[in-house]
């Protein structure tokens, strides 16, 4: 039987982003499965929003707010604590998912800022199987760090990668449950407040790999929020989402 997988929209107070994202992620999801029963789509947000809530909805999204809290910011990031309180929100979420009835197998991640392929889904149907079946595998990623234009050209290719990206990835249920107790500011003191940069320490990879394709299935918009465009211009802009004619079946 495949797997039973969820998508997981990370959200704070961009409803604008939101109803951008959720437009290419619905229609994505539409592709895969018409009946629309697949990759059930939750929106998670941090704090009440009335804006984002109701963007949420009207997409067809089942919507978690989490409760925001004052956190204790340690000393080297109390000039971006905005990291902190995300990754606290992402640790909150994540665990949701896979403590809901649904007993989901795993999670395909995203943010409100990220925008995905016409194929992203089946691409995650088709290689989520993989992390249950070779456990040299970390988690599987929609997202290419060095996929701008002039690097690449097949729309087919996948590679695998000992460098961990976060932009539109799958965990499965099983690293979760290696990784809970520890998720920063998820109960844990912790030095790293970066939940992406804390997932790329040894600890966590543990040596395994991730898949990547060569062209992005996923592609970050998001000029202003928590990093304030950071690399966006000279970088982020430039990755290249695979188009619809460049579609595979995975």
């Amino acid at each position: 039987a495949p797997l039973r997988l969820a998508t997981l929209v990370i959200a704070y107070n961009r409803a604008d982003y939101l109803k951008r994202a959720l437009l290419s992620i619905v229609a994505s999801r539409l592709r895969y499965d018409a009946s629309g029963q697949s990759f059930q789509i939750y929106v998670s947000q941090d704090g009440e929003n009335t804006n984002v809530s109701s963007v949420a909805t009207a997409m067809g999204a089942i919507s978690l707010v989490h409760p925001r809290v004052s956190l204790r910011i340690p000393s080297d990031m109390r000039h971006e604590p905005g990291y902190a309180y995300c990754a606290a929100h992402y640790g909150w979420a994540i665990e949701q998912i896979f403590e809901s009835p649904a007993r989901y197998s795993g999670v395909v991640l995203l943010e409100e800022d990220i925008e995905v392929a016409p194929d992203f889904f089946s691409y995650f149907a088709a290689t989520a199987p993989l992390l249950y079946q070779d456990p040299t595998l970390l988690c599987v990623t929609a997202f290419n760090d060095h996929g701008q234009g002039g690097f690449v050209g097949n729309s087919t290719a996948v590679y695998r990668s000992d460098f961990f990206s976060g932009l539109g990835w799958l965990m499965s249920r099983r690293l979760w449950e290696e990784v809970r107790n520890t998720w920063p500011s998820h109960g844990v003191r912790s030095t790293v407040t970066y939940w992406d940069e804390w997932m790329r320490l040894p600890q966590q990879r543990r040596g395994r790999s991730s898949i990547r394709p060569e062209i992005s299935r996923s592609f970050t918009f998001g000029e202003t929020g928590t990093s304030h465009g950071q690399f966006f211009t000279k970088y982020l802009s430039k990755i290249r989402l695979a188009k619809a004619s460049e579609a595979v079946d995975w």
